[in-house]
């Protein structure tokens, strides 16, 4: 229920060591799914299944809150520059060859995107 938004979230507010911070909100998950079954054994061994399902419906209702909690950085007022003068759109169309028919700068053919060769 909350491993989509908090993986995402994740993604907006780390900019440097965001696989180290996405693989501890993915781990998070994991870790919930391990300790999930032995409480629920001892909830139902302790409450029935009733009052079991009734604790963990409000953990589930704990979650609520705490993903409510998740709002997103406010936009930052990065004004983008347009270049006009762009080397790329200066180069006539034509000029440039397919891929398939560029060799490397060592002298090696590159490998075959296009799936022409024997």
């Amino acid at each position: 229920m909350l491993y989509l938004p908090s993986v995402v979230m994740v993604g907006y507010y780390f900019e440097r060591r965001r696989g180290i911070a996405a693989g501890v909100a993915c781990s998070g998950a994991g870790f919930g799914l391990l300790a999930l079954a032995p409480l629920a054994a001892f909830l139902v061994a302790e409450y029935t299944w009733k009052g079991a399902l009734t604790v963990l419906s409000g953990v589930s209702l704990n979650c609520l809150v705490w993903g409510a909690l998740m709002r997103p950085l406010p936009s930052s007022a990065v004004t983008t520059v347009v270049n006009h003068e762009d080397p790329v759109s200066a180069i006539p169309v034509g000029t440039l060859t397919s891929e398939c028919n560029v060799t490397a700068s060592c002298g090696l053919p590159p490998p075959d995107p296009c799936g022409l060769r024997d």
